[in-house]
């Protein structure tokens, strides 16, 4: 669909949909008295579309995926299932999918139409065509859902607020609030968020104490309120349920590295590879799944299992997610002070068209940590220049850190460090102050620092910083 093409049809839809919201003109809303019922022929595809919608926002994406399928087999012009398959599978081909998707649907109804646009849509285009959705479907809490979850910030968590209010018994949106109210990890929302977080994933577990994603949600709560063996409670609960999907296996294994248990955290996140089948969510937890053996000592295992998923990400065409895990190799190289292939992978990882921050911000701290002092000095300079998109307090700690980076490659660990202490607590900051200890010959304020960054569980699973930390304690 060319650009003037989808502008047109983006404004004409948006306007009929209004239209129909305020004259009442759509049958379909009619009959579902002001929820959607898809005007699909075929009954076989709107159940199985219907089924894929609820397991998509209930958190069940393994079984949802299947339904997903189903629904667009059995009618391939079915525009709305198209575009939910499309957010299932991710990938290259996703943006076309959903671009066929909102095609066919603007041969249908209004109301589909308006739907499968705003599921393609960015910006203000989707901000219009998702109010002009829930004013189609005022009824719906699926319409309202799939609304709140495609704004941002503080938007997504008024809006998700109001639909536990105006629809309490839909308890998919209360797993969506209390995830992303504890999102952050870096630094941890305050306590009044994370009590809000709790209350609203307990009432979750309350209302549907048989489903997994109840058990999940309240798990990755308490795992954020750094209440870890309760919350492996309910993972084990999660996971015993029938139809499991990867997320519980993604929060326990977080926990598990949390803890150090690496071999169970591996095999956590083996169960949540097998559950996964969008296609960059593989490839990420693979690359997730490597880094567990650096945490042992491993580099030749960790590399190997990286480069699998490079290959993977190269064979599906996703250049992005290929990036990222060339990416990750440069900073694991890193760790082993290994200059030349460290360039190597991010030369790779340029090529592959890995984003300007990404690049910057890998640049800065693998030339710091292998002490390349004008390379390091140039990333930096780079790094601060896209750091101007970052919110100022934001930019003004991860300035301060890449800059204890820069001095650190440069040999000046006593300003270093001082920078490093005014970094915030993202874990790479710590790292830093250990490896400037090292460079002063401190070898016990070093291991007190490292022994501080190891207790830490305010971490994600993925982190690189843990991992390299714990492969250079176990090298030196």
């Amino acid at each position: 669909m060319g650009c003037s093409t989808w502008k047109h049809l983006t404004s004409l839809v948006a306007a009929l949909a209004l239209t129909a919201s305020l004259l009442g003109a759509q049958s379909a809303t009619e009959a579902g008295a002001g929820k959607l019922v898809p005007a699909n022929p075929r009954a076989t595809a709107i159940t199985e579309y219907e089924a894929a919608l609820d397991a998509w926002q209930g958190w069940s994406w393994t079984e949802g995926y299947q339904h997903a399928r189903r629904a667009l087999g059995a009618d391939s012009s079915f525009g709305l299932a198209r575009a939910l398959h499309a957010r299932y599978r991710g990938g290259p081909t996703v943006a076309a999918e959903l671009s066929q998707a909102a095609s066919d649907a603007a041969k249908g109804p209004v109301p589909e139409a308006v739907l499968a646009l705003a599921a393609r849509a960015g910006g203000a285009n989707a901000a219009v065509l998702w109010n002009a959705a829930v004013q189609l479907f005022p009824n719906d809490p699926r319409v309202a859902l799939d609304r709140a979850l495609a704004l941002a910030g503080e938007a997504r968590l008024v809006a998700l607020r109001e639909m536990t209010k105006k629809f309490p018994d839909h308890v998919a949106s209360k797993y969506w609030l209390a995830y992303y109210l504890a999102l952050p990890i870096q630094p941890r929302a305050p306590k009044a968020v994370l009590d809000e977080a709790l209350a609203v994933a307990q009432e979750g577990v309350r209302q549907a104490p048989n489903a997994g994603a109840s058990h999940t949600a309240l798990a990755f709560v308490l795992e954020r309120l750094e209440r870890e063996d309760e919350a492996l409670e309910h993972l084990k609960a999660a996971t015993s349920l029938p139809d499991p999907t990867n997320f519980p296996f993604e929060v326990r294994a977080e926990i598990l590295v949390h803890k150090n248990r690496i071999a169970e955290a591996r095999a956590a996140l083996d169960s949540a590879i097998l559950l996964t089948d969008n296609m960059g969510g593989h490839v990420t937890y693979q690359v997730t799944r490597a880094l567990t053996f650096l945490h042992k000592g491993n580099l030749a295992a960790a590399m190997a299992s990286v480069e699998d998923a490079a290959k993977e990400a190269m064979v599906n065409e996703q250049r992005g997610a290929e990036a990222q895990a060339h990416v990750t190799m440069a900073m694991m190289l890193a760790a082993a002070d290994n200059v030349p292939a460290v360039n190597e992978h991010l030369a790779i990882a340029r090529r592959l068209g890995a984003t300007p921050a990404t690049l910057n911000d890998a640049m800065v701290i693998s030339y710091g940590l292998t002490k390349q002092g004008a390379a390091a000095r140039k990333a930096l300079e780079a790094y601060i220049v896209t750091a101007q998109a970052q919110a100022p307090a934001v930019r003004e700690l991860n300035v301060h850190r890449m800059t204890g980076m820069a001095l650190l490659a440069e040999g000046k660990p006593a300003e270093a460090i001082a920078e490093f202490r005014q970094g915030g607590t993202n874990p790479y900051a710590q790292v830093g102050i250990i490896e400037a200890y090292l460079q002063m010959g401190k070898k016990k304020e070093a291991s007190a620092e490292r022994a501080a960054l190891f207790a830490r569980t305010d971490f994600s699973v993925g982190s690189t910083a843990l991992a390299g930390a714990r492969y250079r304690s176990l090298r030196k």
